[in-house]
């Protein structure tokens, strides 16, 4: 048996989110007079400590503002702020209150109480009669109800704690404050008793308008509450009258506390610039007058912490960040509670603000002697098809791509360009020449935009991931019909920014995660890097450009140039966009560094491997012991030398320290690059599976000890977080696959990277839906056709537990193109994702069908990861060459006699049909017809006949369809078709009627049948995205669907049709206004087929029966009328479509709305196709495509409006605002650009910035409808805990 074991990683970022114990809410059972506003009773949730943190607790005062006046109190107590009624029975929390060690190193393992905050009076007021407001009682207890959980806590065993803090944030802060004495006061003196305030410090300022605004809201608040039961005694001898509200205002209350308190709070306060100073604007966008209220605010500040400052027991942390409540983020705790003073590796986003313009068609005009070959009278095989219609173009046509090596053309069949080794054949009609690869890059025609003074100031602004073709006007002469009719054109971006002057000495890159297709880089007009492939991810370095410039100043601002060059032939024959598409980084080291992609985690998987509970899959498997081998690339780029000590630290999926190594200290020579190894052998592992998708996180380190100083925490120099998981994998020639020791049937889909409306920049939540699309049709593996992914998407694949096979996108006699190879294993080679390593697609392979070509790749295949199996998608010459240097053999398209030969001949060799069943198919369209270029809308047939013939065959490891989405280019019939039909799902994400054969077949069917308990079918479904979809006709408790293919539509030339229906039922029966057409009987993959059904206007039902002839699932067709009505719908963020419940405000969270069209039944009107138009009512939102999924529709991509196909249409909306991005301040003094499409601003202001996008749908006739998309700042909504939280 063949094996091969290997685990994962994914993470470019600087923390990584993990699952945390969360909270039980626990209510005041008799709370007497201590209620909230609304009568409710009080209460906290309670997280119990651990280890040797057991007797040590956190209080902590939760805020929320206050309210001032009684109607503003009514308003309240309907709220979770006012009200106990609608709390949550569970929650989890961050920062200082996090129980994740790698967020909170000092505190995860205490006790901790959060208070919640319902009276709305700083927890100090008391009216003992309940005041009436229009008829409801309202109560103000604030102070009663602090009474009463401390009561409760001395009677529960607080007396027995050793250490006690307390703690609040913003009006918690405040009340953190007013209270430290009282606490002190209850609880036994041996308590080690110390408070906090976060935010709480807030000073009496004058608004803009010079208007007393604070001050007037603490005098209200005083006496509606009535606080004088909380004041301290010495200051309200000290403030009397008017002034005694002063003694619940910690700029004056501060000096009359006598417990020890440290003071938490930015001097830019974001929520009193806001609401105390009113200014309108945020910071740095703001007018030099608003810029100078701003400096008069942090002055007053200055001069009101005095009291904070001069104080010789008290603690201060005061910062001049624009946050409020900075210690219940993870990411602001850990920067704050970071004493490292040397700087760490820094990573920031880059995406924004990139000035943006299209080029010409062609690059530059090519000089006869760039080609010195002679190829003129000759014919060279193996070449592909060039646009160009003249020599001299063709000429130009192959000199733009640096991997090009011979152009040809004649008059008869036009240009031709690429690569061949077969240049023997005489033909007098053709010219041509040839040059050695790679070629060095030609020289743009116009060398202007390269260079820092350009003015490039009327460039459009756009935020990467950014697709600079899918805008384009679709036309059908002049373009390419595989590339979706789209024209290409060279692509320019600049990006202005500022380094900061703290980095200069500092290694500093930036991380490409892929341009399209080949791109050239440029800082202040000098070339740093050419790369030619647009699939690959590449580094490249500024620090060493001789004219780059650190400072903050529009003198001092860099450019940074990139010309992508989409044009440059077509590496594939789908639409592959072209441009910044997929995410970009800017990384700041130490000088000795840990290499990008240079960490490899490898497990060897030791003993038994058992189930936690054999009877649920859910649960997962362990084994008692894994080896983790480690090994990192470090690199001193310094010029002198250094000395380091490498560390690792094991967390598991808890963010619980499971284990730790420090390895001898290395001394490294200037410029030396050491591979540093270790490996740490770990006890009851946990396994990952797609069943259970468990990860584990490694924290790589290096540490300063110059001078062989005593190593402390403070001497970190380098940080790199891993996120992997373990697993072992068998694959077997005669039993097919298995992971953890569990037989598992591959049953997969290819597919390309795009998606409607936003071409090849897919947002990331988009990718989630397209993985969870493959899991709700019972999909288990996905095949990265033909290219390596957007990393973002093998993260989700690791979380959602989703095999992959990675491939490669060229394949040859080339060191560029066995350098990507290499690239590619080396970037993804820690995701326990991945499973295998691909070479090449199908005529791609034969490229370099040859022993020395295959054996290097698989050489630096295994050289960057022994673990995992090479192979490739090969559609001919099985068991020649390329055959005989991998490890699993992959067919495409091949019928089942193809592999019984092949394993018969190759017994030892596992295969798996990796590529199968294109099998066509068009939403909604019930009658094909060729000449209107028409699909049908039926397509069972192609699915089982090609299926069965790798999934009826034991030996086969399984089978992967093409494809699961519909996807730009290689249309069906050419024009007018643009798009695919292969898939599914359309290119709207519209479900098609094969999604629910897959569905009831690989889903339900699995479940019912699987004889391994069904390990390789996906658990927690989520739903398909199908507007017209009937609760009755999906039924997954019992894991049966019925689906009617056909619509139930009067069509004149169709007055008797067939119907099919999609079930894995036994039988089904159909009926036509309640008239039985007869029962059918269903094989397996099958379906059932009523031949000469007699239309009449009514309803179609067809009901699935199960082996006992009970209806286990219905479903019914009406026949539709015109639109009467319009709806919106939101299908992503959506927890039915698995894709979570809210977007997070990070700048380029993505979500999709359907606009649907019904007719007075309330059905979608299956046949309209009016025009809908989409707007953004309100919130930070923005419309970045649309789409329908109709094949021939040409309509723009970038719009606000699309035709509906079949009575359905869709928008892509994206966040317009970044308030979650951990390091924000330094995007806001590195981008130039960066605010001007996109605001960076505070994420910590709920009433500015948590604002719901409301979307408007409209059409003619119909009237117009809204949907709401909520919003967040909480990093556990993003798209990547989503994806975890899916499969809990």
């Amino acid at each position: 048996m063949a094996s091969y074991t290997s685990l994962a990683v994914f993470l470019l970022t600087l923390f990584t989110f993990t699952a945390s114990k969360e909270a039980n809410l626990i209510l005041l059972d008799d709370p007497g007079e201590a209620v909230c506003l609304d009568g409710s009773p009080p209460g906290f949730y309670y997280r119990e400590g651990s280890g040797s943190d057991a007797t040590k607790i956190i209080i902590h005062l939760e805020g929320g503002g206050v309210c001032v006046d009684e109607e503003d109190c009514l308003g309240r107590s309907k709220t979770d702020l006012g009200s106990s009624k609608n709390w949550k029975q569970m929650a989890d929390f961050g920062g200082f209150l996090s129980d994740i060690k790698l967020f909170n190193e000092k505190f995860y393992d205490w006790n901790i109480v959060f208070v919640k905050y319902c009276d709305g009076g700083l927890y100090s007021g008391y009216v003992s009669q309940p005041v009436d407001v229009n008829g409801t009682s309202i109560y103000f207890r604030g102070n009663t109800i602090l009474k009463a959980i401390m009561q409760y806590l001395r009677d529960n065993g607080i007396k027995e704690a050793s250490d006690v803090i307390l703690t609040g944030c913003s009006a918690g802060g405040i009340a953190t404050y007013i209270h430290a004495d009282y606490v002190r006061s209850v609880l036994p003196s041996s308590v080690n008793y110390r408070a906090m305030s976060d935010a709480g410090y807030f000073i009496e300022v004058l608004n803009v308008n010079g208007e007393p605004i604070a001050k007037e809201r603490g005098q209200k608040v005083y006496k509606l509450h009535n606080m004088s039961i909380s004041l301290d005694e010495d200051c309200a001898k000290d403030y009397t009258g008017n002034d005694t509200y002063k003694c619940t205002a910690p700029q004056y209350l501060y000096p009359y506390i006598k417990t020890p308190i440290f003071s938490f709070n930015s001097q830019y306060d974001t929520w009193q610039i806001e609401n105390n100073l009113q200014l309108d604007c945020d910071p740095p966008h703001c007018t030099p007058e608003q810029m100078e209220k701003l400096q008069e605010f942090f002055k007053e500040f200055q001069a009101a912490e005095t009291n904070i400052i001069n104080s010789t027991t008290n603690g201060a942390f005061l910062d001049s960040c624009f946050a409020h409540c900075q210690s219940l983020d993870s990411h602001g705790w850990n920067r704050v509670k970071d004493e490292d003073p040397v700087q760490s590796r820094e990573t920031v986003k880059f995406d924004f603000g990139w000035r943006f313009q299209l080029g010409g068609n062609n690059i530059a005009p090519c000089p006869e002697s760039v080609f010195p070959k002679n190829l003129s009278g000759v014919e060279c095989m193996g070449l592909r098809s060039g646009s160009s219609k003249n020599a001299d173009d063709c000429r130009g046509e192959c000199c733009a791509d640096v991997m090009c090596a011979i152009w040809q053309y004649t008059d008869s069949q036009g240009c031709w360009i690429g690569q061949s080794n077969d240049c023997n054949h005489t033909s007098s009609s053709w010219v041509g020449g040839g040059r050695d690869t790679p070629a060095k890059p030609v020289p743009p025609p116009d060398s202007g935009p390269t260079t820092r003074d350009f003015d490039d100031s009327d460039w459009e602004i756009v935020d990467a991931p950014h697709d600079s073709l899918i805008g384009g006007e679709y036309a059908q002469n002049g373009t390419v019909r595989g590339q979706a009719y789209l024209p290409k054109n060279i692509t320019w971006y600049r990006k202005h920014f500022n380094l900061p002057a703290e980095w200069k000495g500092r290694i500093i890159w930036v991380y490409f995660e892929g341009v399209f297709r080949s791109s050239t880089t440029y800082l202040n007009g000098l070339m740093l890097h050419h790369e030619d492939s647009g699939y690959t991810s590449f580094v490249v370095r500024l620090d060493n450009c001789s004219g780059i410039l650190f400072g903050d100043g529009k003198d001092n601002e860099n450019v940074l140039t990139i010309l992508s060059t989409p044009n440059e032939g077509f590496s594939g024959w789908w639409y592959e966009g072209g441009g910044l598409y997929r995410h970009t980084y800017l990384v700041s080291a130490d000088v000795v560094h840990i290499i990008p992609d240079g960490t490899y985690v490898a497990a060897a998987v030791h003993g038994t491997i058992k189930a936690h509970d054999p009877n649920d899959i859910s649960k997962g498997k362990y084994v008692d012991i894994a080896v983790i081998g480690v090994s990192s690339e470090v690199i001193n780029d310094d010029t002198k030398e250094q000395k380091r000590t490498y560390q690792y630290t094991l967390f598991d999926a808890d963010g619980k320290q499971v284990g730790n190594s420090m390895l001898p200290p290395s001394d490294f020579s200037a410029g030396e690059l050491k591979v540093l190894t270790d490996s740490y052998t770990a006890k009851n592992v946990e396994l990952w599976s797609p069943a259970r998708p468990y990860l584990y996180t490694l924290q790589c380190e290096l540490l300063n000890n110059a001078d062989d100083a005593v190593i402390t925490d403070s001497g970190v120099t380098d940080t790199y977080n891993i996120t992997f998981g373990i697993r072992s994998t068998q694959w077997d020639p005669d039993k097919g696959f298995f992971i953890n020791d569990g037989h598992f049937t591959w049953r997969g889909f290819n597919n390309h990277n795009d998606f409607t409306g936003v071409g090849v920049a897919v947002p990331d939540r988009i990718n989630l839906f397209r993985a969870q699309s493959m899991r709700a049709v019972g999909a288990n593996a996905w095949r990265m056709s033909h290219n390596p992914p957007i990393p973002v998407m093998l993260d989700i694949m690791d979380n959602v537990g989703i095999l992959v096979w990675d491939e490669n996108r060229e394949f040859g006699d080339n060191p560029v193109w066995v350098a990507n190879q290499r690239n590619m294993v080396r970037r993804d080679r820690n995701h326990p994702s991945v499973m295998a390593w691909s070479f090449c697609n199908e005529a791609g392979c034969n490229a370099g069908d040859s022993v020395p070509v295959a054996k290097e790749f698989a050489e630096v295949s295994k050289e960057a990861d022994p673990n995992r199996p090479v192979t490739a998608n090969m559609i001919s010459d099985f068991g020649g060459a390329l055959s005989s240097q991998i490890d699993v053999q992959g067919f495409s398209h091949k019928p089942g006699n193809i592999f019984d030969t092949f394993h018969k001949q190759f017994p030892k060799v596992p295969t798996i049909g990796s590529e199968c069943c294109s099998c066509t198919t068009q939403r909604g369209e019930d009658f094909p017809d060729n000449t209107k270029f028409l699909l049908g809308n039926f397509n069972a047939n192609c699915n089982k006949d090609q299926t069965e013939s790798q999934l009826d065959r034991s030996y086969v490891v399984g089978c992967m369809v093409w494809t699961l989405f519909d996807y730009y280019g290689e249309p069906a019939f050419g024009w007018p078709h643009i798009s695919s039909s292969f898939g599914s799902i359309d290119l709207a994400g519209f479900a098609k009627a094969s999604a629910y054969w897959y569905r009831s077949w690989w889903l339900y069917n699995g479940v019912h049948n699987h004889s391994t308990g069904g390990i390789d079918v996906p658990l927690n479904p989520p739903k398909l995205i199908n507007p017209d979809a009937q609760p009755a006709e999906d039924n997954p408790q019992d894991g049966y669907l019925v689906h009617i293919v056909e619509h139930w539509d009067k069509n004149d030339a169709a007055p008797k049709r067939t119907i099919h229906v999609y079930t894995n039922a036994p039988s089904a029966e159909l009926f036509v206004n309640g008239k039985s057409q007869g029962v059918k009987t269903l094989v397996w993959q099958g379906w059932a087929e009523w031949d000469g059904v007699a239309y009449e206007d009514g309803n179609l039902t067809a009901n699935a029966m199960d082996d006992k002839n009970a209806i286990v699932a219905r479903h019914t067709r009406l026949t539709t009328g015109d639109p009467a009505k319009i709806v919106a719908m939101l299908d992503v963020p959506n927890d039915d479509t698995g894709t979570g419940s809210a977007l997070v405000l990070d700048g380029q969270d993505s979500g999709m709305v359907s606009a649907v069209l019904l007719d007075s039944n309330g059905r979608v009107a299956h046949g309209s196709s009016l025009n809908i138009t989409f707007s953004i009512t309100s919130g930070p939102g923005r419309i970045i495509g649309v789409g329908n999924g109709n094949p021939q529709c040409h309509e723009p991509n970038h719009a606000t409006w699309r035709s509906a196909y079949h009575g359905l249409a869709r928008a892509i909306v994206q966040v317009t605002q970044d308030h979650t991005t951990a390091n924000r301040d330094r995007m806001i003094q590195i981008d130039s650009d960066g605010g001007q499409r996109t605001l960076v601003g505070d994420p910590r202001d709920p009433k500015r910035f948590l604002d719901d996008i409301v979307v408007q749908v409209s059409a003619e006739g119909v009237g117009t409808a809204t949907v709401s998309i909520p919003t967040s700042t909480d990093p556990n909504d993003g798209v990547i805990s989503t994806a975890r939280k899916s499969r809990q």
